[in-house]
């Protein structure tokens, strides 16, 4: 026999060997692999971070050893100690059941993956929904000065009423009212002292003066009431925040009633008053239990303090 002929029987000897040695390190390796932990890195909707951790089932340990089983057959089988068809068959089997338990290992994996990318998908709506609640609330309240626990009324208010919007245009002369302007406005008795700047409020009230001084022509000084849903929620900085955050729904006012993604259960809602001396403060809590993670209930605002903190922030 040649040096060729010798040296290509070694490497067909050698190659025997490859695939029963590879079969059995990878059943140590995934044995191996089962007692680390395996940590998954997400992002929630604030951008930070969140970790979980996923250990593996017994079904991967189950799997490995099915793999050194099948390498250690398979090297009987090269070594000539087993050549049966039975053998074989045990091989075939160990090795199709190695696959599916590791198979079904993934997909334990990746249900749970999904279940928490779910979870924060819905956590960001809810975020998305309480906040249009709270903008909804004040608004409300600086109308009619009190918070609503009605959301049938706080809806009909989005859809129907109306908020004031300052009108402000030009900048005010840096002067002094003239003794006739101080007349006008305060009245010749109030005998005003000319000691201040002109103020916006003596401003608007000199636009109605005939004649109007010049360098008050053109300055705007006004309030008017307009439309909440148009000068709040379809404003477009507005629509532009909500495309920042990645919510997936458009803002429609019927939608303040329910928690996403819950079939239509309702927000939990609830309003108070506190007392600041002789003041009487409204004070709101919303609530909204997160609809497939039960531990958590989102919440904002608090029933003994005029404070609109949330509770996530802190989760």
């Amino acid at each position: 026999m040649s040096a060729f002929e010798k040296l290509d029987n070694l490497k067909h000897q050698f190659g025997k060997f490859i695939g029963p040695s590879l079969c059995i390190l990878l059943g140590i390796y995934f044995y191996m692999k089962t007692a680390s932990v395996t940590v998954i890195e997400q992002f929630n909707p604030n951008g930070a971070p969140i970790k979980h951790e996923l250990i593996q089932g017994p079904e991967f340990r189950i799997a490995a050893l099915f793999f050194i089983l099948v390498g250690i057959i398979w090297l009987l089988y090269v070594l000539n100690v087993l050549r049966s068809f039975i053998g074989i068959g045990v091989t075939v089997l160990a090795l199709a059941g190695a696959v599916f338990l590791l198979y079904k290992d993934y997909s334990i994996i990746k249900q749970d993956v999904d279940f928490n990318n779910r979870k924060e998908l819905i956590f960001k709506e809810i975020k998305g929904r309480i906040n249009d609640i709270k903008i909804a609330e004040n608004e409300f309240k600086n109308e009619k000065g009190y918070y609503t626990a009605n959301m049938d009324t706080l809806v009909n208010y989005v859809k129907t009423g109306y908020t004031i919007q300052y009108n402000r245009k030009g900048t005010l002369p840096v002067r002094r009212l003239t003794r006739d302007e101080s007349n006008f406005i305060y009245g010749k008795r109030a005998n005003k002292a000319l000691d201040n700047n002109i103020t916006d409020v003596e401003a608007k009230a000199l636009l109605k003066m005939n004649p109007v001084p010049a360098d008050l022509t053109g300055i705007v000084r006004d309030t008017v009431y307009v439309p909440v849903i148009e000068s709040v929620f379809e404003a477009p900085s507005y629509v532009e925040q909500r495309a920042k955050k990645g919510l997936m729904f458009d803002f429609v006012p019927d939608s303040l009633r329910y928690i996403p993604f819950s079939g239509q259960t309702p927000v939990i809602m609830d309003t108070a008053s506190v007392s600041r001396g002789e003041l009487k403060i409204s004070t709101i809590l919303i609530q909204m239990p997160h609809p497939i993670d039960t531990s958590f209930t989102h919440k904002i605002g608090d029933l003994n303090d005029n404070s609109l903190k949330d509770n996530w922030s802190l989760k």
